[in-house]
Order: structure tokens, then C-alpha cells, then sequence
């Protein structure tokens, strides 16, 4: 299996995923779609993302990640940039552009011939995707991702030995899925890190079991602070942990490395809105680094989860 939809409760084997994909691309030519156009995908995270997104690849066009709660005035400008070809999401979008929701895509990908080949214009630097940044320093940009990132990410992935990731940034299921490892989908109302329910994120990760889990440092900062006011905690913890951003610090990663003690701690870098960490280390590396250039007199800056310790 490559895919989990928790939400459906459906299981999907690689065979079954190719042959969604290719309707899924067949769908999107329906709607005028061609290669190298824009597609805004802002579909809720689950299968039929995974199938838009990789019809997108197998189409030539380009799944463009951006945010439909932005606010209006800056999406709009967001999306005369852009250009799509079409608007895949289940949020209103403003100035009237025409938006085909998951139920009307379903569909057509439902009645879609699956045919066609895949496309075989890529090269090296071509842009397969764009993912647009938060917008907080400025108008949101379209992060461009070329077959090349795309590649030496692979490389990094496959080498892993985990055979399912639980998905809470749903980007990362891309990889998941290209690897062989299974991508699960959680059914949950929202994916925001304060938002999460701890109870029901335990019990799903326990019931799949997943041996993967990247989150935000804001929710391990949650979960930790349930274990220690005495919550329970998984019974089968992931085999690896991960988390990245600007919220690491040292206490957060020794607090982690103490409560998985039987896991391996990982800290991707040079991630973009969480998409595809480029390289990564280890808990202990990380430590190691951290008390080497504080001896140094470098002073490591003091994160947010520090200062919340």
C-alpha cells in the first residue's frame, strides 16, 4: 500500500494509485488543463489530493500550493500572478474565478478515461511545482521546486527504512508516495498545531502504526507538555521523530530525545514551508553542536520553545 485516507478508511495499493493518477490527469485535461500550466491545488489533505497532484505530474502541468484563507485582496493578486489553468479547493475564491471543489473533481477523475502517456518534456531545470510562502514579510512568493530538487530529494528519502509516515503537513506524502513508503492520511478536522487534538492524533498514529512523524515544534511542544502533566502518550511511538523550524532549541530536542528514548530523532534543514528537507541530522548531532558552540562563545540564539521551557 502507498496511501492511508484515514478519513474514508480506504487503502490504496501502488497499481490502484497509478491508475487513479492517470484519471486524475485525464480529468484535469478535461477542464483545459495542459502541460507546464498552472494548477492551485488546495484540496483538503487526503487521496484526492495525492491524485490531483501527481495527475499534475503525469499531465506536465504544474500543482501550485497556495493558501485559500489568504486574505482576499492579497490571493487575488496571488492568483493574477499565477494564472491557472485551474483552481482546484473547497474555499470560495475571490473575483469570481470559476473553482472545481473535491466532489465536482472526483467526479470527473470518476468518469475519466484513463489513457493517455505521461509527459516527457521535463528536464533539469524545469519547474514542477510551486509552493507559496506564509506571505508574512511580504506578498506570498511561489517557492519554484525543478525536477532536479525533486530528484535529489528522492535520494535522501529512499534512504530510509520506514515503511509508513503519518502526514500531518500533507506535502509530505508526495515523497512518501514516490518512495513506497505509505502515506497516511489522518481524519482530522483541522491541521493547524494548536488545534490538533492530542487524544485523537495518540489513538491514530497507535492504530495505524505509523513509523514516522514529522510535526511542528509547536505540537511536540503540546504533546510534552500533556506527558507531563500526566497524559497518556503513544503505546507504540514512531521509530522516527521529526521536527524542523525556527522554534528548535536545545531544551526542546533533549526533551524529545528523553521522551523517545527508543526512537530516532531527526532534524531536517533547508525545508520550505515544509516541503522536502534538503539534509538532516540527528538529536544528538544537533546537542552536540549546539554545546560545542556555546563553549565557543558563539551564544546559539534561545528559541521560542526554549524561552516557553
Amino acid at each position: 500500500m502507498v496511501l492511508t485516507d484515514a478519513a474514508t478508511g480506504v487503502d490504496v495499493s501502488a497499481a490502484a494509485f497509478t491508475r487513479l493518477l492517470r484519471k486524475a490527469a485525464a480529468a484535469l485535461t478535461a477542464l483545459g488543463v495542459t502541460p507546464e500550466a498552472h494548477v492551485m491545488i488546495a484540496l483538503p489533505p487526503g487521496q484526492l489530493l495525492a491524485e490531483a497532484v501527481y495527475g499534475c505530474f503525469y499531465l506536465g502541468a504544474v500543482p501550485a500550493f497556495l493558501d485559500p484563507t489568504t486574505d482576499p485582496v492579497t490571493l487575488s493578486r496571488c492568483l493574477d500572478e499565477l494564472d491557472p489553468a485551474a483552481i482546484l479547493a473547497d474555499h470560495p475564491i475571490p473575483g469570481g474565478r470559476h473553482v472545481v471543489t473535491s466532489v465536482e473533481f472526483q467526479s470527473f477523475s470518476d468518469v475519466a478515461v484513463d489513457g493517455g502517456t505521461p509527459w516527457e518534456g521535463y528536464i533539469a531545470e524545469s519547474t514542477v511545482m510551486l509552493m507559496y510562502t506564509s506571505g508574512t514579510t511580504g506578498l506570498p512568493k511561489g517557492a519554484e521546486w525543478t525536477w532536479d530538487n525533486i530528484a535529489s530529494q528522492l535520494e535522501l528519502y529512499q534512504e530510509r527504512s520506514a515503511a509508513s509516515e503519518f502526514i500531518l503537513f500533507p506535502l509530505f506524502s508526495l515523497n512518501a508516495i514516490a518512495t513506497g513508503c505509505r502515506a497516511i492520511f489522518p481524519n482530522f478536522p483541522t491541521f493547524a498545531p494548536c488545534s490538533i487534538d492530542l487524544s485523537d492524533l495518540i489513538t491514530q498514529v497507535d492504530a495505524h502504526r505509523a513509523e514516522f512523524l514529522f510535526a511542528s515544534p509547536a505540537l511536540w511542544r503540546r504533546y510534552l507538555d500533556h506527558i507531563a502533566a500526566g497524559g497518556e502518550g503513544f503505546t507504540r511511538p514512531p521509530i522516527t521523530i521529526s521536527t524542523a523550524g525556527a522554534a528548535i532549541g536545545r531544551n526542546l530536542v533533549s526533551a524529545l530525545k528523553t521522551e523517545f528514548n527508543d526512537s530516532s530523532i531527526e532534524i531536517p534543514y533547508a525545508a520550505t514551508e515544509g516541503l522536502m528537507p534538503l539534509t538532516k541530522i540527528t538529536a544528538t548531532a544537533f546537542l552536540a553542536l549546539h554545546d560545542r558552540g556555546c563553549s565557543r562563545g558563539l551564544n546559539p540564539p534561545v528559541s521560542s520553545s526554549d524561552r516557553a521551557m
